[in-house]
């Protein structure tokens, strides 16, 4: 069963996320989109770019 608290650093929302998809690489077994649910929203994370380096900057 796969656990949505792994991705809860990047959903900016309080309260439980009940429902979560997880799409897969085949070749590589990593994770390539995530969808969580919470009532009527749904946040979506498209990951790529593994072991790329990335800066991130405050808005």
């Amino acid at each position: 069963m796969f656990d949505p608290a792994v991705f809860g650093e990047f959903i900016p929302a309080e309260g439980d996320w009940n429902t979560a998809t997880v799409w897969f690489d085949q070749e590589t077994a990593r994770v390539v989109k995530a969808e969580f649910s919470q009532g009527d929203a749904t946040v979506a994370l498209h990951l790529s770019d593994y072991d790329e380096p990335v800066t991130v900057e405050a808005p």
